[in-house]
């Protein structure tokens, strides 16, 4: 392989004059060019500066704002408020700046597990995730600026019309399809041009400035979809319009081969106001309450305690898993729960209730598609084709996905499938990064691997996007300053989610057999499974079994705080004055969708209340105590 100019550019010589001919060796210095922290992908000066390094030295002045997590909501909530150049926020992430796994869209499945960019929560459930590391369900959450958007599929789908219909209805006015959907386009820069036209640009607008493409379809996912076709499934263009059930291919949160995380789109344009002040590594320990009001936040930066304030509000976006525990801390949750843990209470609130979540499934299949096998070298070339000419499989991630109501009732889904396809040959160590994702990396990389050496490989992931059970969220028993949460998620604790997932399995089966699929030679990798292999296969029971092993969180957490019980239908906490949460935790429903579009949602509609409301800033007490 000749080596581009544009290679030869980035390239140290000696490594050019031995590499001709080879994209192996190429290889490694493209690694260490990724890792080298002034390569041009993700360098510190790309985002904001971090503002803790003068917080530490010198008084900070009292802002007027304070959000606490610079996730898919947050983020928004502080870009939006800063568009006024007389309004001064400061954004508090406890994680880092973003690293090339949370630029490059092909380098997603590196961030998770990964303690630069991953929470790593764990849950522990007595019905499912008996699979997974220790038998205890993973659930990744995004750790840096961006928060979730910055490791999810970068998946654009905004839930269904019906969601927010049941919001509206639990919640109070505000919330219904016809109120977010402006909100929803005031985020969306969509570049498919026939999305954005359809019906007069009802559903889509091309100006916001998080960036959505429609990518090509690869080989992979146009041999699968045709069979789908062909056994009389229904394709639809798109699942965030006026169709919901059938089959696509998504729309994605990427473009030009960078993720179009919240921090990518909302944080780095706007940089260098200096009205936005961002605070990173920062963990924040409570929220400031006196006289029933919120006036600031306590946050341990480098080791050191420290105090900023606020003279309007306090707005707390720190997510689903998070949020609660930071409010319980400060004295907002259950009483009996705050005061098992010595908390004086605030106001008493059913915080951390209410927890509702996709539960994911995992199949696989083999299948013989027709193309080529993949090339021995198949990581090296993609990483540099990305490098030298931003396209090829770092670039983009298209997933074809479909949407089904197996209670054959209701018109809109509660199983949403989306397919991850590799072809034939293609590294073990694809397989494997995947697998970390799923957390069965003991249970399914040995079948899988062995597999993909044979066939084209589909592994089909199947969320139940209408769950009906609730878990919880609570502070851990020992330590409630600390940065553990308990989680109990009592997945499948209602019986109907069980049915669900086994009607949605045994219809895929169904099809999987039919004549496009058998032409294709498609058949089910078998997992081993002792306890479900003593039952008849692919049984009604053996799939029940199943889902106790390979089943995990779909990482689409809601209601936590929720709307109509914590929060009002504006995000402020009942109770306590000058405070908000707006992040997903508010979202009392579960939304038949992938959660980041809803998050950044949340943040463009409270924002507008949050303007809305304060005309008039909060004169902090005389007394109050300087930043320590």
């Amino acid at each position: 392989m000749d080596i581009s100019p544009a290679v030869q550019n980035v390239l140290p010589p000696q490594t050019v004059a031995a590499s001709v001919g080879a994209t192996t060796s190429i290889f490694f210095s493209l690694i260490q060019m990724l890792a080298n922290k002034d390569y041009a992908i993700s360098p510190p000066s790309y985002w904001p500066e971090d503002y803790g390094q003068y917080a530490k030295k010198h008084a900070m002045p009292v802002f007027d704002y304070i959000v606490v997590g610079a996730g898919s909501a947050g983020s928004i909530v502080a870009a939006r408020l800063t568009e006024n150049p007389d309004t001064t926020v400061l954004l508090i992430e406890a994680g880092g700046l973003p690293t090339h796994e949370n630029v490059i869209p092909g380098l997603y499945l590196r961030t998770y597990q990964n303690p630069k960019t991953d929470w790593t929560f764990r849950a522990h459930s007595n019905r499912t995730c008996f699979g997974a590391s220790g038998r205890q369900c993973y659930l990744p959450r995004g750790k840096g600026l961006g928060g979730s958007s910055g490791i999810n599929f970068m998946l654009y789908v905004r839930g269904v019309k019906e969601d927010y219909e049941e919001w509206n209805n639990l919640a109070g006015p505000g919330w219904s399809y016809r109120e977010v959907l402006p909100y929803f386009k005031k985020t969306e820069g969509n570049t498919n041009d026939s999305l954005v036209a359809y019906q007069d640009g009802k559903y889509h607008s091309a100006k916001g400035p998080l960036k959505i493409q429609s990518h090509e379809v690869t080989p992979l996912n146009y041999v699968t979809g045709k069979a789908f076709r062909d056994s009389g499934v229904k394709i639809i263009p798109e699942t965030n319009a006026d169709q919901v059930l059938g089959y696509t291919q998504l729309q994605s949160t990427s473009y030009m081969g960078r993720r179009s995380s919240v921090a990518e789109a909302f944080l780095h344009p706007n940089k260098d106001r200096p009205n936005l002040k961002v605070i990173i590594n920062a963990y924040t320990r409570r929220v400031l309450i006196r006289d029933d009001t919120a006036y600031g936040v306590e946050f341990v930066y480098e080791g050191r305690r420290m105090r900023a304030y606020a003279k309007k509000e306090v707005i707390v976006s720190a997510g689903t898993i998070q949020s609660p525990p930071l409010l319980m801390r400060s004295g907002i949750g259950p009483r009996e729960h705050l005061e098992e843990h010595g908390i004086p209470v605030k106001a008493d609130l059913p915080v951390g209730y209410n927890y509702l979540d996709h539960l994911f499934v995992h199949l696989g299949f083999a299948f013989d598609s027709g193309f080529p096998p993949a090339k021995p070298t198949f990581e090296e070339d993609s990483l540099y084709d990305y490098l030298t000419e931003t396209k090829g499989n770092y670039a983009a991630v298209p997933y074809l996905a479909g949407y089904e109501d197996t209670t054959n009732r209701t018109g809109v889904p509660n199983i949403q499938f989306f397919f991850t396809q590799y072809p034939r040959g293609i590294p073990d160590q694809s397989v494997r990064d995947f697998n970390i994702f799923t957390d069965f990396r003991d249970v399914l990389n040995p079948v899988e691997i062995e597999a993909k050496n044979h066939h084209d490989l589909s592994i089909l992931t199947m969320s139940l996007i209408k769950a009906f059970s609730k878990g919880r969220i609570t502070l851990p028993k020992k330590c409630h300053n600390c940065q553990e949460v308990d989680i109990d998620p009592n997945y499948l604790g209602e019986p109907q989610d069980e049915q669900a997932l086994v009607d949605g399995i045994k219809e895929h089966i169904r099809l999987r057999q039919s004549p496009a699929f058998l032409a294709i030679n498609t058949t089910f990798i078998r997992p081993e499974l002792p306890e479900c292999d003593v039952l008849t296969y692919q049984s009604d029971e053996y799939w029940r079994c199943y889902l106790k092993y390979l089943t995990t969180s779909g990482s689409h957490q809601t209601g936590t705080n929720s709307m109509g019980v914590v929060v009002d239908n504006r995000c402020r906490v009942y109770g306590i004055d000058r405070l908000r949460v707006v992040d997903a935790s508010v979202i009392p429903v579960s939304i038949r969708g992938n959660t980041n579009a809803a998050s950044m949602m949340v943040g463009e509609r409270a924002t507008d209340f949050i303007k809305e409301d304060n005309d008039e800033p909060f004169t902090l007490p005389d007394d109050f105590p300087a930043n320590v």
